[in-house]
Parts: C-alpha cells; structure tokens; sequence
C-alpha cells in the first residue's frame, strides 16, 4: 500500500504544475513532461490487487476451532488493513487521473472518441469523454491502473456486504472515499 499510494502521491504531484501552468499559460512559456515507466504503473496496480486479495483471502479463512467452515475474523489484525488499502487504491486512482489529465492538458490533444475505456467512480472532470477517449489512446498503462483500482475497490465492498450484511459493510474512510465506492456500486 505504501508503494502505491507513493505512487498517486507522485503522479498527483507531477500533475500539480501543469494544472497551474494551463491557467496561466502564455504563448512563451514551456512545461515540463514527465513519463511514468509501464513497469511502475504496473506494480501499483499489481500491489493494489494483491493488497485486496490478501485482506479478503485472510478475512474468511477456515476457522481452525470449530468444523462450521468459513467464519468472518472481522476484528483480526488485518481487517484493519481494510481502510487503508481502499484508501490506497483512491489515492492511486487519483494520482492516475490527474497525471492523464495534466498529460492532455501539455499536449493539448484531440484525439478522436473511443469507448474502449470508461472512468467509473466519483472523480468527474469537466471534459471526462476527452480523458476517457485520451487515456484509451495516449495511455494504456493509466487504463490499467485505473481498471484495476476500481475492480479491486469494488471486490472488497461486495465482499464486506457479502459477509457482514449490507447494514454492517460501513468502513471508516475519509467522505471522498465513501463518495467513490458508492458510484461504484
């Protein structure tokens, strides 16, 4: 989780100065451009997958005391682990957005429509066809990671509502969190 959350860190960070840039452009100003490596966007994605996947994978185990089958270990160390992961995978998927948003804004890009990926979640932009359409040209590897934040977010919620019961699936994340893990559903 820190690995990845560094990373929507970083790519939220990169992203900063080209929305600063764009409001105050002039004609002679230049801005930088950054390049996020396939093999790092990769690795976020793959640690936010195995980050949910060792919390559900954990949270249902056979219970070792009893022959019953599987019980929920709802308050084990790691069902600790379950805000900070859903955290993390907003944080990352922020970071995703912004960066590919920042990314169109220095090319100033038309690129022509193209429903091969859709944003689901509560992050809107003004212009979300043109980022939709821009990621699914311009920037494959964001798609992913962006797919697999969602799907991963959207695994952990249906799991909790699964096995608590849809009154007591409540995680205590910040109201944006909340925000997009509803949208999800």
């Amino acid at each position: 989780c820190a690995y990845s959350g560094g990373i929507g860190e970083g790519l939220r960070r990169i992203a900063a100065p080209a929305k600063l840039s764009s409001a105050h452009a002039t004609a002679s100003s230049s801005q930088q451009k950054f390049s996020l490596p396939s093999c790092a966007s990769l690795s976020g994605a793959y640690a936010i997958v195995a980050a949910t996947r060792l919390v559900i994978l954990n949270s249902h185990l056979p219970n070792q005391s009893s022959n019953s089958g599987v019980i929920r270990k709802r308050f084990n160390r790691l069902s600790l682990f379950v805000p900070v992961v859903l955290q993390t995978i907003y944080k990352l998927r922020c970071g995703a957005l912004d960066y590919a948003a920042s990314m169109m804004t220095l090319d100033q890009a038309t690129v022509a429509p193209s429903k091969s990926f859709q944003l689901r979640g509560a992050r809107t932009f003004q212009a979300v066809e043109t980022l939709e359409n821009f990621i699914a040209v311009e920037c494959p590897e964001i798609a992913q990671v962006i797919q697999s934040c969602d799907d991963s977010a959207l695994k952990m919620v249906q799991f909790l509502k699964k096995i608590d019961g849809p009154n007591d699936a409540v995680v205590r994340v910040d109201e944006q969190v909340k925000e997009y893990l509803n949208q999800l559903l």
